[in-house]
């Protein structure tokens, strides 16, 4: 029964690791232009020229404006409040004015590598463990 115990420890604690690696984004590390984060509709970092970093769901243009999406109750909204054009956006979402030439740079987010970087961690801490195990086991009378 003690056997079982900690094997069940062991299971939850991988599978609490696995669960908070999935929220990892990774994003490119090299920059895009304004016209290929708005063709791109999909999770981008935006730097401005005061080195503020905001995290926006996807960009879009109307006209000569451009705007950033975010969640309604995300940080990005919180700290961008005064800028918000419209605050029922398909929902759940905050439509978020961007004056373009503040705009430092911005980074798409990679979701291959987002993708295979939790799971290979993963392995690789698993497999760890599995070592260790291995090397105490065999130590033993």
């Amino acid at each position: 029964m003690k056997a079982n115990y900690h094997s069940l420890r062991f299971v939850s604690k991988l599978f609490i690791l696995i669960f908070l690696l999935q929220s990892c984004s990774i994003y490119r590390s090299k920059p895009a232009s304004v016209d290929r984060a708005v063709e791109f509709n999909r999770k981008v970092k935006l730097t401005t020229e005061n080195n503020q970093v905001f995290k926006f769901k996807s960009l879009e243009r109307e006209g000569t404006d451009l705007f950033g999406i975010a969640r309604a109750n995300s940080k990005v909204a919180k700290q961008m409040a005064e800028n918000i054009v419209e605050k029922n956006y398909r929902g759940k979402f905050v439509k978020i004015g961007i004056a373009e030439d503040s705009v430092e740079e911005i980074k798409l987010k990679n979701y291959i590598v987002s993708a295979i970087v939790p799971i290979a961690v993963v392995i690789v801490v698993f497999a760890g463990f599995i070592a260790l195990i291995a090397s105490t086991v065999a130590f033993l009378p």
